[in-house]
């Protein structure tokens, strides 16, 4: 496996392909799983993506899931992993198994974190990825409904008083959405939710967004 990661930093993805099959070929004669488990299938993985491989890569990366799924304490990561493979569905532009996949990895990490959501950057992060997903595949009332579930998460953890980039840039795609659609009192109350929190967060970095929802909630007014 060692070998496999050089042939990969020499950019001999080929190499290194070559390898894994030859390690996965020898441990499944002897009924037994590749040494290093679920790195052994996430790299076999990134270098058949590497490769263009995508349906190979999804394959490698599904096994690498399983294992994560049986051990408690690696549970959790499986989410990521899985929301890896969404993405790769959604660029080969199977958005119903993107669709699906964004869901399993939200399944993963209701059951690993107990339905708690304490990881609000996974859980958040997650819901977002989601409902991305919805929006793509023209389910705007899914995606706002998500947005929403992934908005309360955030402020949960934060409090009262929000105050952070993520929480705001929030606020914004849900006053999009609701403009999108038709919802403009809704809109421009997300707007200005959005505004808050910059200012109470002393803008950050942000100038630019700021100024542009200023621009966005005050357009609404001529709507």
């Amino acid at each position: 496996m060692n070998l496999a990661r050089c042939y990969e930093a020499m950019n001999k993805p080929e190499e290194a392909l070559r390898l894994y099959k030859s390690i996965e070929i020898d441990f499944s004669t002897l009924c037994r799983k590749p040494p290093g488990g679920v790195k052994f299938y996430r790299s076999m993985g990134a270098v058949l993506f590497r490769l263009g491989r995508l349906e190979d890569a999804i394959e490698a990366f599904e096994k690498a899931v399983s294992v994560q799924r049986m051990q408690r304490k690696t549970a959790i990561k499986a989410q990521t992993l899985t929301s890896t493979i969404a993405s790769i569905y959604e660029r080969m532009g199977n958005m119903e198994k993107s669709l699906e996949k964004r869901q399993e990895a939200w399944k993963i990490l209701l059951e690993a974190d107990q339905g708690n959501c304490s990881n609000s950057m996974s859980a958040g992060g997650c819901l977002i990825k989601l409902a991305a997903t919805h929006k793509a595949m023209g389910n705007q009332q899914l995606s706002l409904e998500t947005l929403q579930k992934a908005l309360g998460i955030y402020l949960l953890n934060e409090g009262e008083f929000p105050s952070s980039n993520t929480v705001a840039r929030l606020y914004c795609r849900i006053g999009d959405l609701q403009v999108e659609m038709g919802r403009i009192e809704q809109g421009k109350e997300s707007y200005n939710l959005a505004i808050d929190v910059y200012r109470r967060g002393g803008m950050s970095d942000d100038h630019a967004t700021l100024f542009s929802l200023i621009g966005k909630a005050d357009s609404i007014h001529i709507l």
